[in-house]
This record gives C-alpha cells, sequence and structure tokens, in this order.
C-alpha cells in the first residue's frame, strides 16, 4: 500500500482552518478571507478574498479566490514576475485560510539544501520518518492503545483506526519504505542510492530535493519549474 493511500485515512479527519492571517514572510505579505467547502466525494481547499503584495508594495493578486481540489493536478501560467513563485511560496508557508489537516510540500526553483553526509537512501527515509504529522499520529496511536488497555468497552472502529495508524507509522521508515525509496532514487536516475549525498552537484542536489518530496507524498505537491535539471527519461518516469 503506498504512502498516499495510507495518508488518506489521516485525512478522514474534517478540514480544519489556519485561524490567523499570514504575516510578512519572505518579501512578501499575503491576506485572506477564510472559507473551506467540502462535499461527500471530494475536498476542496478554497481560500476567498486572497491578496499578496510584495515588500514594496507592488500587488500580485487583489482579492482572488483559490480553489484547489484534492486528486487534481494544476498549472500556473503566467509572465516572469507575475508571481506564480511567490503564490506557491505563500501556501506552503500556511496561508491563511489554506486548511491546516493538509501537509504541503515546495520544491523550488533553487532548492537551498545544503548537502548531507548521509546516503541519498538515507536522506529519503529521514525525510519522512521526521515529517511534521508523525507526532500527531504517533500520539493518536498512544491514546487509543491507552484506551484499550484500560479494559474499557471500546468500539470497532477505535480498534480498526489503531490498525491503520500502526500501519501508517510503520510504513514511513520500515523495509517497504526502503524499496520505495530506492525505486523513487532510480526514478530520477541517481545511479546509487547509498552514495553520499554530500558529493552532489547543484543540479544533482535539485533533484534530490525533488526525489525527497515525491517519498513523503504529501496531500499537496508544490512543483516550481521541477524539470530544470531533469533529462527525458527522469521526465517520463
Amino acid at each position: 500500500v503506498s504512502m498516499k493511500t495510507l495518508r488518506r485515512v489521516h485525512l478522514a479527519s474534517a478540514f480544519t482552518m489556519a485561524s490567523t492571517p499570514q504575516p510578512q514572510v519572505g518579501g512578501y505579505t499575503a491576506t485572506a478571507t477564510r472559507s473551506a467547502s467540502v462535499s461527500n466525494n471530494a475536498k476542496q481547499a478554497i481560500v476567498e478574498g486572497l491578496s499578496i503584495a510584495t515588500a514594496d508594495g507592488s500587488m500580485l493578486l487583489k482579492n482572488a479566490r483559490l480553489a484547489v481540489q484534492l486528486g487534481r493536478r494544476y498549472a500556473l501560467i503566467g509572465p516572469n514576475g507575475c508571481g506564480k513563485s511567490t503564490l506557491l511560496q505563500a501556501i506552503h508557508d500556511g496561508l491563511a485560510g489554506w486548511p491546516a489537516c493538509l501537509s504541503t510540500v515546495l520544491v523550488s526553483q533553487e532548492n537551498v539544501w545544503s548537502g548531507s553526509s548521509l546516503t541519498l537512501l538515507q536522506v529519503l527515509i529521514d525525510a519522512r520518518s521526521t515529517a511534521p504529522y508523525r507526532p500527531q499520529l504517533e500520539a493518536e496511536r498512544g491514546a487509543l492503545q491507552a484506551h484499550l488497555d484500560s479494559d474499557e468497552l471500546v468500539s470497532a472502529a477505535a480498534v480498526e483506526r489503531l490498525g491503520d495508524l500502526q500501519t501508517i507509522i510503520d510504513a514511513m521508515d520500515g523495509p517497504e519504505a526502503q524499496r520505495e525509496a530506492r525505486a523513487v532514487l532510480e526514478g530520477l536516475g541517481f545511479p546509487q542510492a547509498d552514495a553520499p549525498a554530500s558529493t552532489l552537484s547543484g543540479g544533482w542536489r535539485q533533484r534530490l530535493a525533488l526525489a525527497r518530496a515525491l517519498f513523503i507524498c504529501p496531500d499537496v505537491l508544490l512543483l516550481d519549474e521541477p524539470s530544470n535539471h531533469l533529462d527525458l527519461p527522469s521526465l517520463l518516469w
């Protein structure tokens, strides 16, 4: 079972919205009124009244509406300087109105990752095992286990949920995770998964950032010109 499928179990809870306005971060200011729409068959992240301004006051977006349906792919098209990268960065930074329960990963045009003494395989495994939602999963698992150990009457749904949580956590860094990580590295053209990451050039580090993002399997994956450092076989994969 893929991590993406397992994450859907974690997303069974209702959407919760970020409740505080987005402060000025990284040279922009983003504000929005907040709303969300959830249907029985699909989930949408909807941000109303979205406005984004640069540090010098230039408006990139004003009173816009952002609607993203889970399971779909979207492309941002526009001239240089119109705010595509800034919008992606704002979503990644925690845009006001963006559902707080959605894990979001951004692979920017120029990855600032400085390398590591870890192997390529361990870089990917660590990315998933230290995912920001893991403490929440482990806390929920612990609470359910304590409830079961108390010999109190528990529902079948609680027992099933505990099993789901254990499966998700095991998938983060267990044997199956290592096989999946090697497949991602191979698909993106890395010849050796056990090579040290510190030896990578700038282009290969950018490719490793993409591999990490794909391996994490976030709910929302934001890619800013991801094909810049990819060859044709990697693009096709």
